[in-house]
């Protein structure tokens, strides 16, 4: 027995419903190298903090988590991100873990928690970090504090996009971590009444990293599915809201791309004039369809052999990525 009755482990509580979950985000699994964040604030300071203590922080622009705007990060149970601290609200969860800071056996502080804003108005990103934080139950069931996470929140400014980036991490006792013993919850819970614990719905992602898929939830369901396995250094989840542009700021996108057309039936060209690139095909539900390389110049993706609909192209290049959004005619 977990020690914490984990705040999202009662909320994403649910056997998914096999109808189609329509969150209103669009995700994707991308493959990016981990840097811990460098000369950014730490929020608690040289004090040591627990798996009971809420953060908030600047994020110097207004940010939508779903219907819920905030002009504030706010993370919740230590594992959790969402529109406030109290109330109804919505918000990602990151892992179904309570985390503590490493330094609560000894006394000073080994694990801060830190963010920093970057870029230009209008297309700034707010970046909020956990650095070497612990587990709750390691502490309480083993007396230790050895495993560790490291795990940061992206916001984009411009784009309303949402990116929880994986770094290394160190986990022995994953079975009393997670609420299903191998991987983490990862989700979006809409209208979530945190004071009652009740929510209008969860979207969650579960089975392989790869190509997870979602489901949905309500706070009547009464077991969850997760994702498989805890995600590897380098593995980024990525939020498109629905509504919003695709395309990621400018400042991490391929220099030199061109896609065209919008709409297609046969072919989608992409030029790249200073690098070649590595792409994927997605399905709006984030399923890879296709997938291959691209040279310098001018290329050609058959796409005459997929359904018609809407999809998303991911472009990979040596230290950067694009996102493009298609419709297959």
């Amino acid at each position: 027995m977990k020690r914490y009755v984990i705040i999202l482990a009662s909320l994403f509580s649910a056997i998914m419903t096999q109808v189609k979950a329509q969150m209103p985000y669009t995700v994707t699994v991308l493959s990016q190298a981990y840097v811990p964040l460098s000369g950014a604030t730490n929020i608690k300071g040289s004090n040591v903090w627990s798996d009971t203590s809420t953060f908030t922080a600047p994020l110097g622009f207004n940010f939508a988590f779903g219907n819920n705007t905030t002009n504030s990060f706010n993370l919740l149970g230590t594992n959790m991100v969402g529109s406030d601290v109290t109330g109804v609200i919505s918000g990602f969860s990151f892992i179904d873990a309570t985390l503590t800071d490493r330094g609560v056996i000894g006394g000073a502080s080994k694990s801060p928690v830190r963010y920093q804003t970057t870029g230009a108005a209008g297309k700034r990103i707010f970046k909020a970090e956990l650095f070497n934080a612990g587990f709750s139950d390691e502490s309480f069931l083993y007396s230790t504090l050895n495993d560790s996470i490291n795990v940061q929140v992206w916001l984009y400014e411009d784009s309303g996009i949402i990116e929880l980036h994986y770094g290394p991490s160190k986990i022995s006792h994953g079975s009393d971590y997670f609420t299903n013993g191998s991987g983490p919850m990862v989700g979006y819970a809409k209208n979530l009444d945190y004071d009652k614990m009740i929510f209008d719905k969860v979207y969650v992602l579960k089975g392989s990293l790869s190509s997870p898929t979602i489901d949905s939830a309500t706070t009547s369901s009464p077991s969850f599915p997760t994702l498989n396995t805890y995600p590897p250094n380098g593995t980024v989840f990525r939020f498109v809201p629905k509504n919003k542009p695709t395309n990621v700021p400018d400042a991490l996108t391929i220099k030199g791309i061109r896609v065209f057309p919008t709409s297609c039936t046969e072919r989608l060209f992409v030029e790249s004039k200073e690098e070649a690139v590595d792409y994927a095909i997605l399905s709006m539900n984030g399923t890879v369809v296709k997938k291959g390389s691209l040279v310098i110049g001018a290329n050609a993706i058959n796409v005459g052999d997929i359904p018609w609909g809407m999809y998303l192209l991911n472009l990979k290049g040596s230290s950067a990525f694009s996102t493009y959004k298609f419709i297959k005619e």
